[in-house]
């Protein structure tokens, strides 16, 4: 979760969208789980932070 959930912070960040708060960031990162719970052993982070972590 905590992948998704700065996976997500730094994705918006980098569009220059403007900070929604942790609130909006909890229920995108729920929605995922949610919605994509048995295909996460597939997710690709795109922050260089967590390359190599699956």
């Amino acid at each position: 979760m905590d992948f998704l959930w700065e996976d997500f912070e730094s994705t918006q960040a980098k569009a220059g969208r403007t900070y929604k708060g942790e609130e909006v960031t909890e229920q995108i990162v729920e929605k995922w789980v949610r919605q994509y719970g048995p295909h996460l052993h597939r997710y690709e982070a795109t922050n260089e932070k967590f390359f190599g972590i699956n």
